[in-house]
């Protein structure tokens, strides 16, 4: 068949016979996807990435060949970009138009193919030039992501094999793992030639930057003191006060550079001056200084790296974020005390630089000139950390999280990052460097284009974003802003949990009222809805372990949480009721993770206790499945019903998203979950109260594209995504709906729901994809 390459550069060795895949365990396919990821992400360039991908994948599982073949848009031609098992010479060289052959149908029918004798098959055509006489069987499954094809894997063998149930979903899954390094390979135009070296992050600030490496050394653990002794009492005393002082204040200066533009980065700063304003902590630096008879500097770093020891212990990320901060205040007092800190690595600046860390404190980031700053790139930190809100905060692009970068770059490399993709490029060459620009340029015309589709009338039938309401999901205070920008004008969900994992300790009922009272003042012609604090699974707070179980993404979180601990819920309602009653607005409130209607009994009862009887809107999510099946009872006690399909998919599917050895598994468009919310609407329809989607199927177009078929009009998403939605909603006539719901029903798998919604979408909203 056209996929035996043989050219004039060498022929590859007559394969062995296969070796029946179905052998091999379900853990060794595991153990493989493990670390084929690993190896779609880091190292090398592109063409060894792929190269090496299907050469594991060929000899782990006994194919006698295995491909991949990137699909060129502009001529609908695939072309071979990696094999093992075929002539190497003809990587880059061969190329099989789409019309023609079954690995152009796998394209073409946008679903895998598996044949025991491909030459059977009418589909197939030969050509001459691959001497494809040698194999009988063939798999070909398309490589697809966010609905568009990149490309192809192949796999083939000599004799005739029938495709085991394990071999068709193995490869199915692999497909979705090896789509990232082919969008790579494609972001880099050809794969004959030598490429920049490219490692991935978590995006936490978008935009792109490219400009030369300006390192920053790491805070020291071990600090040199000037060659003194201790002096006298009054004078370490005296030293020790001055330097505090002088810290405090510029804690307070960069809180009044901050408070207007982002109110969670001066936040940030207000924490730190709390730490250094401790009486605790001067009674024990006094207390050092007369009976220690030791140096204030001395005293300072004996306290603060005791405190990042502790913090260190801890697993979690915050806490060990915490230990950072501590460092950075104790170089802050060493450095008023005269010492000799240093927290730059040898002198490199140009007039545009991407500031790479192993970590960055806010002391750092804070202080950047971001006139000069194109991006920043560190091996820790996360969306939460402080890093990323001062990232977003500042508007700066930014990547966290990428392993091992301060080791790997240099003072004058040059770097590309995309804080859309969390890609980092290490020394690209400018052809690829005006490429990527030119996609993020792309990028912004397509939006552009989008606001000016939305200015324009619709069509009388298209009348869906006069029908359906689209309301922002925010977590951070600096995303009221962005709500704004993009024209939304209430709010459906506000995780509250957010705000507290920000604080050193447990805010009292003013504090948190402040918060909430500027929240509910920035919207005045919508709705707030606050949601109560959701901590459990990965979201704890800091400073209150006990609330940290095991296993609490199924047990101890929410609202169980929140009724096991009443002293935290009396103090979260009644500090929203203060806030009500201050603003003149009235805020919905939304528990989390209801499963039995005595939870909302119990939360309603308490919120009258501390509200001195005032009513509020309370309403309940739906996350659990049970919950699915007593929605009479539970409606019975709330005002209105917000559904989280990101738990309610990760508990009807039983998969962890967040881990990878199954995150294969979840699909937003999974039979199970698209009849559970068919289910779901027709019970909640009958009941005559108001209910909304808040999850991130939402946010998403292909998916709420499907809830609009189910016949869901209410929506609650990430601002940034709200555009997307309304030019769907814009651009799709109401009247096609109906003809897609049985079929998205009865489809046995997401690929056949998704290739339905897919059509509608290329048809009536193409700037969409």
């Amino acid at each position: 068949m056209e996929e035996d390459l043989e050219n004039k550069k060498g022929s590859p060795q007559p394969p062995k016979e296969a070796s029946p895949p179905e052998t091999k365990t379900a853990r060794h396919y595991l153990e493989l996807l493990r670390t084929l990821s690993r190896e779609a992400v880091i190292g090398s360039t592109p063409a060894k990435r792929l190269a090496h991908l299907v050469q594991i994948v060929s000899s782990e599982l006994n194919w006698d060949a295995c491909s991949i073949y990137i699909l060129e848009h502009e001529n609908n031609e695939l072309v071979l970009a990696a094999t093992h098992g075929l002539s190497e010479g003809s990587v880059g060289k061969v190329r099989l138009p789409i019309s023609d052959g079954l690995v152009g149908s796998a394209v073409r029918e946008e679903k895998p193919i598996f044949l025991e004798n491909a030459s059977e098959d009418p589909r197939f055509k030969y050509f001459p030039e691959t001497g494809e006489e040698r194999y009988h069987s063939l798999g070909s499954v398309p490589l697809i992501k966010d609905g568009k094809i990149s490309g192809v894997l192949t796999v083939q063998t000599v004799q005739p094999y029938k495709f085991s149930t394990a071999d068709t979903h193995f490869l199915e899954v692999l497909a979705h793992q090896v789509v990232q390094a082919v969008d790579i390979a494609i972001s880099l135009e050809t794969l004959d030639k030598r490429q920049p070296m490219i490692l991935v992050g978590t995006p936490v600030s978008e935009g792109v930057g490219e400009a030369r490496v300006h390192l920053l050394a790491s805070s020291p653990d071990q600090v040199e003191f000037l060659a003194r002794g201790f002096r006298d009492i009054s004078f370490e005393k005296n030293l020790f006060d001055n330097a505090l002082k002088l810290a405090v204040q510029e804690m307070e200066t960069l809180v009044a550079q901050l408070d207007n533009a982002s109110t969670p980065a001066a936040n940030i700063f207000i924490a730190h001056r709390t730490i250094l304003e401790d009486p605790e902590f001067s009674r024990k630096v006094y207390e050092g200084i007369e009976t220690g008879k030791e140096s204030a500097p001395r005293v300072v770093v004996s306290i603060m790296d005791d405190y990042v020891e502790k913090f260190s212990a801890f697993g979690s990320k915050i806490m060990r974020e915490k230990a950072q901060d501590i460092k950075d205040l104790r170089d802050t007092l060493l450095r008023l005390m005269g010492e000799k800190v240093t927290q730059l690595a040898p002198g490199f600046e140009e007039e545009q630089m991407v500031i790479v860390a192993e970590e960055l404190t806010p002391q750092k980031t804070v202080r950047l000139d971001t006139k000069k700053v194109s991006a920043i790139v560190t091996e820790k930190g996360g969306e939460y950390s402080h890093a990323a809100i001062l990232a977003r905060a500042l508007n700066l692009p930014a990547v966290l999280g990428v392993p091992g970068i301060a080791g790997v770059v240099k003072p004058g490399d040059k770097l590309l990052v995309d804080g859309n993709s969390g890609f980092v490029y290490i020394n690209p060459d400018e052809t690829t460097i005006r490429q990527y620009l030119g996609k993020s340029e792309k990028a912004k015309r397509r939006l552009k284009a989008i606001r000016e589709e939305l200015s324009l009338p619709s069509e009388p039938a298209c009348d869906l974003l006069k029908k359906v309401a689209v309301d922002a999901n925010i977590g951070l205070p600096f995303e009221i802003e962005q709500t704004a920008r993009e024209g939304l004008h209430s709010v459906g969900l506000f995780r509250t949990e957010f705000y507290y994992m920000g604080q050193e300790s447990w805010p009292d009922d003013n504090t948190q009222a402040q918060f909430y009272e500027r929240l509910l003042r920035s919207f005045p012609e919508g709705t707030v809805t606050i949601r109560l604090m959701d901590i459990g699974g990965d979201k704890f707070l800091s400073y209150m372990p006990e609330l940290q179980v095991d296993n609490s993404s199924f047990g101890f979180r929410s609202v169980r949480m929140l009724l096991y601990h009443p002293e935290i819920l009396r103090s979260q309602l009644r500090s929203i009721h203060l806030a009500a009653e201050k603003s003149g607005r009235i805020p919905r409130i939304l528990v989390p993770m209801v499963s039995q209607a005595w939870e909302m009994a119990a939360v309603r009862e308490t919120l009258k206790e501390v509200a001195d009887g005032k009513h509020y809107p309370l309403g309940l999510m739906v996350e659990i499945p049970g919950a699915l099946f007593e929605m009479e009872e539970l409606v019975e006690e709330a005002d209105f019903i917000s559904i989280g399909t990101n738990d309610l998919a990760q508990y009807l599917l039983a998969v962890d998203r967040n881990d990878s050895r199954v995150s294969h598994l979840y699909h937003p468009l999974h039979p199970a979950l698209l009849r559970a919310l068919n289910y779901l609407f027709k019970s909640m329809a009958v009941l005559s109260k108001p209910f909304s989607v808040c999850g991130e199927m939402a946010g998403e177009p292909l998916s709420a594209l499907a809830l609009l078929v189910l016949g869901y009009r209410s929506f609650s998403l990430s601002p940034g995504r709200a555009l997307e939605i309304k030019y769907l909603l814009h651009q799709v006539p109401g009247n096609v709906l109906h003809k897609l719901r049985i079929p998205m029903l009865r489809a046995s798998e997401p690929a056949e729901s998704e290739k339905q919604l897919r059509g509608v979408i290329r048809k009536y909203a193409p700037l969409l994809g």
